[in-house]
């Protein structure tokens, strides 16, 4: 099994933080591989910030992205469909840590 391909239109250091984590999947490596995807969800979203200031999106909210999806989804700039992610993301990353490593990767689904 080979890693997922990043789309093309990505850019390179989201692409490269998404590689990696997709070839940290194929070898079973899933604390790496969460960290590589949440990056990559970070890197993708920081510039979909304005720029200006704006009531509710202070400094912190800005750097922390478990502040800034909300944000994110209460302004319409993120798709309420994925509104759920968040909340399945916690519940795989627990489950992959209590699950024997030889059961292989839980699927995930928003």
């Amino acid at each position: 099994m080979g890693a997922a391909p990043t789309p093309e239109h990505v850019p390179e250091p989201i692409a490269t933080a998404f590689r990696e984590g997709a070839v940290s999947v194929v070898v079973g490596n899933w604390n790496a591989a969460g960290t590589m995807f949440r990056l990559a969800i970070d890197l993708a979203t920081r510039s979909m910030l304005p720029e200006e200031d704006v009531e509710g999106l202070n400094k912190k909210a800005r750097r922390d992205l478990g502040l800034r999806l909300p944000w994110l989804f209460d302004h319409g700039l993120l798709p309420m469909i994925y509104a759920s992610c968040p909340v399945a993301f916690t519940k795989t990353a627990m489950m992959v840590h209590t699950r024997s490593r030889l059961a292989g990767p839980t699927p995930l689904t928003c």
